[in-house]
């Protein structure tokens, strides 16, 4: 009888004190510690740590994207290369939550202008006026860009990894100046004009799935670098500004709000 009131007993202490653990860590985890927490990010965009984050303002991509069209436009198929993106800095935050249970994530973020620069290659057509097979440098501007993203955190080979379920992108509007798509400039301007024009309006159609993969995998692997050896109650930690994984800023290199 006493063994069975003492194990009653201890199973209601681990029962209070698991209860207590995960309340504390609930009551942790605050929209507003979480915002913190990337404006920390935010401001280490612009220089590169040797023992933190790589710079990722201006973001440079060494690997060839894909690039890929098909739909009642036309057909094109190629990629873009050195590419650099400038303007991610600038980013804020429009919604974000984060749920223990699940170690899930929303965030919704918005920046006003990013420019994106690099070469390119495409090979095909456009509507039945245009054939192209064209090999150059571009540069487009995007205004009003939002990114609504879900995803996670997973426990996989003893390491916790950043999993991007789904990145929704949409843009208010577009400049394009990708050269060479045509042989003459009048030509070559009425095209930007038209990619311009309907990128904003149909972007699913023109961002394929292959390219919002690329993307999605490099974000999960910054992530998954610095998170890979947190517990869970660590993780939360770093989530919510209660510890940092990276060393202190240099503020004289940090990102300034433009």
């Amino acid at each position: 009888m006493c063994r069975a009131v003492v194990l009653v007993c201890g199973l209601a202490s681990l029962i209070w004190l698991s209860s207590a653990t995960i309340s504390n860590v609930v009551s942790r985890v605050d929209e507003s510690h979480i915002r913190n927490t990337l404006e920390n990010f935010r401001r280490r965009m612009c220089y590169h740590d040797p023992n933190g984050l790589s710079q990722l303002e201006p973001l440079a991509l060494k690997e060839d994207v894909p690039l890929e069209v098909n739909n009642d436009i036309g057909k094109l198929k190629g990629y873009i290369r050195n590419v650099h993106i400038s303007g991610l800095s600038n980013f804020d935050v429009d919604d974000v939550k984060f749920h223990v249970a699940g170690f899930e994530f929303t965030l919704n973020i918005s920046l006003p202008k990013v420019v994106v620069s690099g070469e390119y290659a495409s090979k095909g057509h456009i509507g039945e006026l245009f054939n192209l097979d064209s090999e150059d440098k571009f540069e487009f501007e995007l205004h009003g860009v939002r990114l609504n993203t879900k995803g996670g955190f997973v426990f996989n080979n003893e390491k916790w990894a950043l999993d991007i379920v789904n990145l929704k992108p949409s843009i208010q509007n577009m400049v394009s100046k990708f050269q060479g798509l045509a042989q003459d400039d009048e030509a070559n301007e009425f095209l930007n004009e038209v990619v311009s024009e309907l990128t904003p309006k149909h972007l699913e159609k023109y961002v394929s799935s292959e390219f919002l993969e690329y993307i999605m995998r490099g974000i999960e692997k910054v992530g998954s670098d610095y998170f890979k050896s947190e517990t869970a109650l660590g993780l939360v930690d770093l989530i919510t500004g209660e510890t940092s994984l990276f060393p202190p800023i240099q503020e004289e290199k940090a990102c300034r709000i433009k």
